[in-house]
Parts: structure tokens; C-alpha cells; sequence
């Protein structure tokens, strides 16, 4: 079976072509998959942590807004929902697209930038404080590296699969063994 790869990192091509030839010499695998989210995390910044509160609550209320500011952006990322947390002064919030087919990592920064610009600018203009400051990525979406939001609340593509992979093809295909993959991936969860 040949599959597009829509990336210019040959380092993922490789990485890829070596895992679904694992994958076929154990015998294949089974999926479902079960829901398709892309997610950017905006961080803003306030004077104290009652202002915080006030637009972690403010926020909330645009979601139907910001759906429509974004379908200027693109035609196909759809924000679903917005989640937010608040560390001290700063509101750490979580927008959740879907994105059809695309995977949607850049649809969904442009449309969260165009987001953002708009959050801070009607905020201030409206409200009696101001936002102080805000980063795009405030890395609560976890991109490209392992955390506790990607593991439980999924990033992307959430699919549940199987497949066997036997001690042997791991040891000669991958030179490593089944009790080194879960030695190192308890250690990496646990940090994270």
C-alpha cells in the first residue's frame, strides 16, 4: 500500500517507512479511530490573578465569534471548543479545531494568531483592564513531544490500535527489546 506524506522532514518519511514495515512483518495491525482534533494553546498575561479569572470567564463567551473570525482564516479549520486554566496571572487557553483531512497544524495557528490579535484587541478596547501580553504557544498543545495533555486528552488524530509486534522483530529490526520500550516510556511519563 503506497501513502502520501505531506512533509518535507525526511528524517519522519524514514521513521514512518520503518515502522509500517515493522508493522508488516508482524502481521498488520487493527484501528479505530475515534476522533479527529488539532489543538493550539494561546497563553495571555494580566496584572493579577482576578483578571486572570475575569478572562478566563470573558473568554468563554466568544467561542461562537471566534468561529465565524475564522472562517476568514480557513475553510476547513472549525474551532470546537475552547478550554482554559489559569497559572497565577496567566490564562493558559486551549483551542480545540477540527480540520477535515489536513492534519492542520499551520491552518490552525494562522486562525488562532488572527484569534489572538482579535481577543486582545476587542478585550481592551471593552473591558476596564487590558491584556498584557499573550505568545501564540504557550506549549500547553504539547507539539511534538510527549505530556500528560497529549496522552490523555489526544492531539491530531485520536485512534485506538493493536498490533503484536514479536520480541524477535523488535530485537533485529529495531535493536531493542520489549522491556527497553516500556523502561523508557514509564520514565518519560512519569517526568512529564
Amino acid at each position: 500500500v503506497y501513502t502520501l506524506a505531506g512533509t518535507t522532514e525526511g528524517a519522519l518519511v524514514a521513521s514512518m517507512n520503518r515502522g509500517a514495515g515493522i508493522i508488516r512483518a508482524s502481521g498488520g495491525f487493527k484501528a479505530y479511530v475515534q476522533k479527529q482534533r488539532m489543538l493550539r494553546a494561546p497563553v495571555f498575561c494580566f496584572e493579577d490573578l482576578y483578571q486572570a479569572k475575569y478572562f478566563a470567564s470573558w473568554i468563554q463567551d466568544q467561542l461562537t465569534f471566534l468561529q465565524k473570525h475564522i472562517q476568514k482564516y480557513s475553510a476547513r479549520a472549525k474551532l470546537v471548543e475552547i478550554k482554559t486554566n489559569i497559572f497565577g496571572r496567566n490564562v493558559d487557553c486551549k483551542f480545540y479545531y477540527e480540520t477535515a483531512d489536513a492534519a492542520g497544524q499551520n491552518m490552525t495557528t494562522i486562525c488562532t494568531w488572527h484569534s489572538c490579535i482579535w481577543i486582545e484587541k476587542e478585550f481592551n478596547q471593552t473591558q476596564k483592564f487590558k491584556v498584557q501580553d499573550f505568545v501564540l504557544e504557550g506549549n500547553g498543545a504539547s507539539d511534538k513531544k510527549l505530556s500528560y495533555q497529549s496522552i490523555h486528552q489526544g492531539r491530531g488524530i485520536d485512534v485506538v490500535c493493536e498490533c503484536v509486534i514479536p520480541e524477535e522483530i523488535l530485537r533485529t529490526r529495531l535493536k531493542v527489546s520489549s522491556q527497553d520500550i516500556i523502561k523508557w516510556f514509564t520514565t518519560c511519563t512519569n517526568i512529564c
